[in-house]
């Protein structure tokens, strides 16, 4: 098959790089929501501190689609508004820099993330409601984690899961059926693994792929890239990012989702520093906080 242009503008890159993405092509990628450039340098920013509020300020006011979006996040009910917001500065410091970039990206991309994907057994709304209760529990983690949580962690849990947008395009019922059962017979250690034998490329693949297609920076692209991979080592991001995931599935279940072993959990909570009663309280609140978000996003 030819290589999308994807593939060749990752070609002779680092490792956790895309080296294929199976059956999916460009027109898939060209297919999703366009990504508007302030988006990706919002993503990048989080990672320079660095940068300034002024300068963050400027470029997002170069975007007047942007700038009408964040005005109205910035005054609706989600916000808890008392008085109304009219420029950009006065929405960043009520909504802060990471809300910004993570209320635009879900609000842009909730009609696409609403939609089925029968290729994975999702229906309506499913997708769009376990990553944005996975972003909603990375946020919560700030409150629990010993360890400083990277400021890309939330937008890194709303995307880990992107790539299922596409890649679930091409899994038919048969292999569907065949991924999972290879999973089961142990033929292979995760369904990452599976997809991998079965379509030339897998989910996390995918989604790294599309946000390297949408120009975010490496960390975020590699933590996607990742989520699924067992180790964890000190890596406080990609941690942050398998938990959020974690208790996402245990708040609004997935059929067939791929499960953290005990273990894995464990070595997890260690590099963030958090004890079991941690996840339980998480889980409360990100059930709270869901209440709220579902009416503002309509999800």
């Amino acid at each position: 098959m030819a290589q999308t242009e994807v593939e060749k503008s990752n070609a002779g890159q680092a490792p956790d790089t895309v080296n294929s993405t199976g059956p999916v092509g460009l027109k898939d990628f060209e297919s999703l929501a366009p990504m508007p450039k302030s988006l990706a340098y919002l993503a990048k920013v989080q990672f320079e501190p660095e940068v300034g509020f002024q300068e963050v300020a400027r470029v997002i006011e170069t975007d007047m689609a942007l700038v009408a979006n964040l005005l109205r996040l910035a005054n609706s009910a989600w916000s808890h508004t008392t008085s109304p917001v009219s420029t950009v500065k006065d929405a960043l410091n009520r909504l802060g820099m990471s809300n910004v970039l993570n209320l635009v990206l879900i609000s842009s991309l909730a009609v696409s993330m609403k939609k089925a994907c029968s290729g994975y057994e999702l229906g309506e709304d499913e997708l769009a409601r376990h990553s944005v209760a996975a972003y909603l529990a990375a946020n919560s983690l700030l409150r629990f984690s010993q360890q400083p949580i990277p400021k890309g962690a939330a937008t890194a849990a709303f995307l880990h899961d992107i790539g299922k947008l596409l890649l679930g395009r091409y899994i038919t019922r048969e292999v569907l059926d065949q991924i999972r059962q290879s999973v089961l017979d142990k033929e292979f250690k995760s369904q990452c693994e599976a997809e991998q034998h079965f379509l030339g490329t897998d989910h996390a693949e995918v989604g790294m792929a599309i946000a390297h297609h949408w120009g975010f920076p490496k960390e975020l692209t590699v933590a996607i890239r990742r989520h699924h991979a067992p180790e964890v080592f000190d890596d406080a991001l990609l941690a942050a990012v398998k938990i959020s995931d974690s208790i996402a599935k245990m708040i609004f279940p997935l059929v067939g989702g791929w499960e953290l072993e005990p273990a894995e959990q464990i070595e997890i909570m260690k590099v963030l520093g958090m004890v079991p009663s941690d996840i339980a309280l998480i889980c409360v609140l990100v059930e709270e906080e869901w209440k709220e978000t579902e009416k503002f996003l309509q999800v």
